[in-house]
């Protein structure tokens, strides 16, 4: 199966906080999904867009190769808090079955109440150019909404635990296992995530350094 990512291209959407821009968050989020995909076992190839690219360069990219699934990777704004998750109005109902497990992924990691699954006829009466255009089944997540600064902290705390959520969505598409080896790091890694929200944000980077310096830090962390 063939996975085509795009992460939103779109260099002047400035968020709060430490945000950055949307561009870099996302192409950001996009390196580690596509990670945890290779992490899975899965038979995927994957492609992704260049993020110097506008949307019709995407689409073309995009149909140029025999791709399976199109997933757009998007932060929101406008006032708005939580995630929502579109598909072509006028899709077979692969488009919206995909939208659907990409939303049911997401939107529970998230802090703010969500807004759904959607035809994007809701938004523009003809639907989205990503979501209409590409020959794949498509779906556009908007994660949450990089002008509220509740969302913004809450992302940024849990940019891998919703790396990992993404990666696991063409898996459950096509009804493949899960099966990422849990080695030492990655279950020093949840138990840090079970006791502090700031576990991939401030902890993970912090122990990681000392790993470099030839600590076995994630096994001092297994024995506690």
């Amino acid at each position: 199966m063939v996975i085509y990512w795009s992460p939103s291209t779109q260099e002047n959407n400035r968020g709060v906080g430490s945000y950055g821009t949307e561009e870099q968050r996302m192409n950001e989020l996009c390196s580690k999904v596509m990670y945890y995909v290779n992490q899975g076992g899965g038979n995927f190839t994957q492609y992704r867009n260049n993020q110097a690219w506008d949307l019709k360069t995407v689409v073309n990219d995009s149909n140029s190769k025999v791709v399976d699934l199109h997933i757009a990777l998007h932060s929101n704004a406008g006032g708005g808090k939580g995630t929502e998750c579109y598909y072509y109005y006028k899709t077979a109902q692969d488009g919206k079955r995909l939208a659907t497990i990409l939303y049911n992924q997401v939107a529970p990691k998230t802090i703010s109440s969500d807004r759904g699954v959607m035809p994007d006829n809701k938004l523009y009466s003809n639907g989205l150019y990503e979501t209409r255009e590409t020959n794949a089944p498509a779906a556009l997540i908007e994660i949450m909404f990089h002008d509220n600064i509740v969302d913004v902290n809450d992302y940024l705390a849990k940019i891998d635990e919703i790396a990992l959520a993404i990666a696991q969505v063409p898996y459950i598409f096509y009804d493949i296992p899960y099966k990422m080896a849990t080695s030492e790091k990655n279950k020093a890694i949840a138990k840090l995530r079970k006791v502090s929200q700031y576990s991939d944000k401030v902890w993970v980077p912090e122990f990681e350094i000392l790993e470099k310096k030839g600590l076995n830090i994630w096994g001092l962390i297994n024995i506690l």
